[in-house]
Formats: structure tokens, C-alpha cells, sequence
């Protein structure tokens, strides 16, 4: 379950950091990739104490919400979509497909 959330929040994110156009997406991937140079040891006390004050610890929820948002998942799905020909996406809009639909087709065929 936590693997599928993830790959659903981590792709929707990569997909817009590599395909769309918006103004600061590039502050945007620069702060994703600094939280890659932010070792695991700072981050566990701060990380507990947010799960402590949302009331989620010794509960599932507790477990799975932390591991949902990691950036390595990002950048590498990032990659992925930047390596896929534009073509595609474009064929896939002229077929009446939106920002979700080539990503599904490129992942399953």
C-alpha cells in the first residue's frame, strides 16, 4: 500500500517538474534535490515530533505517511519522464488524452 500511495504522489510530481511549464519549477526541483543532501539522522527527530503532534504515532497512519514523501522517488521518476520523446505526449493529446492519460499508457505498454 505504501509503495502504490508513493509511486502515485512521487509521479504526479515528476511529471510536473519534467513536462509542465510553470514559473519556479526549477526552485522547485532545486529544493527536491536538497532535501537529497539532508542526512537521515537530522531528519528523524523532526520528522517524529510532526507525527507526534498530528496524533499518529503507534498507528499505521504513523508509518506509511512518512515514507509516502521521499525525493529520491521524485528525481528518479523526473529522469524517467525526461527521457520519454515529447512525440509521444503529443500524439497522446492529438488522441484526446490530458496530462494524466500518456503517463499511465507509458508505463503499461
Amino acid at each position: 500500500m505504501v509503495t502504490a500511495l508513493a509511486l502515485l504522489v512521487h509521479s504526479m510530481a515528476a511529471y510536473a517538474l519534467a513536462r509542465m511549464h510553470f514559473r519556479g519549477r526549477g526552485i522547485a526541483f532545486a529544493a527536491v534535490i536538497a532535501t537529497l543532501l539532508i542526512s537521515l539522522p537530522v531528519i528523524l527527530v523532526p520528522l517524529f515530533l510532526v507525527v507526534r503532534t498530528l496524533g499518529m504515532v503507534d498507528t499505521y497512519a504513523g508509518l506509511i505517511v512518512p515514507g509516502v514523501f521521499n525525493a529520491f522517488g521524485i528525481f528518479l521518476l523526473r529522469q524517467f519522464y525526461l527521457g520519454v520523446p515529447r512525440e509521444l505526449e503529443d500524439a497522446a493529446q492529438l488522441d484526446g488524452c490530458g496530462h494524466g492519460a500518456p503517463t499511465g499508457t507509458w508505463c503499461c505498454r
